[in-house]
């Protein structure tokens, strides 16, 4: 308070003169007055304007990395305690919670040792089986393994049931389904390894299904392709009665023989002199016509594809000689054995059969045949049938129940030429057997 404002009222309640004199000395001090009411309130004032921003809070790092600050604010590190190394003025760290741990960024101090390993923890649960990826290219195959040893051989299983009846057949008994196949391109000589069975192969071998003609299939084929200029070998025929033919006709057949006279097939292909003691060969001539020649000459083979009834369905493994168990009852079972459905051949069945199958060294039994006349016949005429009768000269060892030869006793079989002959009853000999 300025002086003269405390001393204005004491002049005008005290008498002070109205001239303006010199101002006096200042007086003491007056007690305080007693506190009056309080007044209204006045108005709001003006908003002031904001203080200046404080200064961060401080967190210390302490004792080589403990934060020390308040919990769960992110304060500025800026004083470092305890740890030369570290400098983090102006860093700010988040400190959740008093005594968390700082990284400091000072220079890395040398790596300490390694400490002892700790014991392994236990395993965890195995977690689920993830997606299974795309399958992979496939491998190189690996090499194919050693076979592996047989097997025992398994029981025989039941009976099946009977299978439909097959395609009707020809009916044929002969070579009534008469047809030529044709000419082979190579040619040969009287003398081949293997007889008339071989002759037969190298037919089928360039067409397949045909054997080699006989005189009468060749004539009734009405063949029209031409005959190689030096003709070409076939087997002569025989008649019902047993004479021999080059004539056509459906009750002539193979004549197989190898003996007589008038041989006519090199001793069943077996022989290529020139000429000796009546033995020829049989050729078809390139006018058509049939004639006898000398068995040394090359020439290729007629070759037919008839189809007979009959069928060669071979020979038995084991060989027996004349004399069997039940006799010719003995005989078919035996081929039955060997070949289901098939019984022993006679000589013109099995001559009809055309086989390329090789004979055995020591020939094969077969029944003795018949002719027209009742004689007995070693050829393929399709009238020939099967001789059991007993004779003078038996040529069945007495139905297969001897195994001795001799007083007109013997055995007719199949020679390895594939001729017919007879032979000793006492050597055991395979069966040929026809179906």
């Amino acid at each position: 308070m300025r002086p003269w404002l405390v001393c204005l009222p004491l002049v005008v309640f005290a008498g002070c003169p109205r001239t303006d004199g010199a101002v006096g000395p200042q007086g003491e001090a007056g007690a305080p007055g007693a506190r009056g009411e309080a007044g209204a309130q006045g108005p709001k004032g003006d908003k002031g304007d904001p203080g200046e921003r404080g200064l961060p809070g401080v967190a210390v790092l302490v004792d080589g990395g403990v934060v020390v600050g308040p919990p769960g604010q992110s304060v500025e590190l800026i004083a470092v305690s305890g740890d030369a190394g570290c400098a983090f003025g102006g860093v700010r760290v988040s400190v959740p919670d008093a005594g968390a741990v700082v990284v400091c960024n000072g220079q890395p101090g040398s790596p300490g040792p390694q400490g002892a390993a700790g014991a392994p923890g236990v395993a965890g649960a195995a977690g689920p089986q993830g997606t299974p990826g795309p399958t992979g290219a496939a491998g190189v195959p690996g090499p194919q393994g050693a076979p592996g040893q047989a097997g025992a051989a398994g029981s025989v299983g039941p009976q099946g049931p009977q299978g439909p009846a097959g395609a009707a057949g020809t009916g044929a008994y002969g070579e009534e389904s008469f047809g030529f196949a044709g000419f082979t391109t190579a040619s040969y000589d009287g003398l081949v390894d293997g007889g008339r069975p071989t002759m037969h192969a190298r037919c089928g071998q360039q067409f397949p299904g045909s054997h080699l003609c006989h005189a009468s299939e060749y004539v009734q084929s009405t063949s029209s392709v031409p005959v190689p200029a030096a003709g070409a070998w076939l087997d002569p025929s025989v008649k019902p009665d047993g004479v021999f033919t080059f004539d056509g006709s459906p009750v002539f057949g193979r004549l197989a023989s190898s003996t007589g006279s008038t041989e006519m097939s090199c001793l069943s292909w077996t022989y290529n002199s020139v000429a000796g003691g009546g033995i020829s060969g049989l050729r078809v001539n390139p006018a058509g016509d049939l004639g006898i020649t000398a068995c040394s000459g090359q020439r290729p083979l007629a070759c037919c594809n008839g189809t007979p009834r009959t069928t060669f369905a071979g020979f038995t493994p084991t060989t027996t000689p004349g004399a069997t168990t039940n006799g010719r009852v003995g005989m078919h079972a035996a081929c039955q054995a060997s070949f289901a459905g098939s019984h022993l051949c006679h000589a013109a069945e099995y001559v009809r059969a055309m086989s390329s199958t090789p004979v055995p060294a020591t020939g094969a039994w077969v029944d003795s045949s018949v002719n027209i006349s009742g004689n007995p016949a070693f050829d393929g005429s399709p009238t020939y049938g099967r001789k059991t009768s007993f004779t003078s000269t038996d040529r069945s060892c007495l139905s297969w129940t001897t195994s001795t030869s001799g007083g007109g006793i013997a055995g007719t079989t199949v020679g390895p030429p594939g001729d017919v002959r007879l032979l000793d009853c006492s050597v055991p000999r395979a069966i040929a057997c026809c179906r």
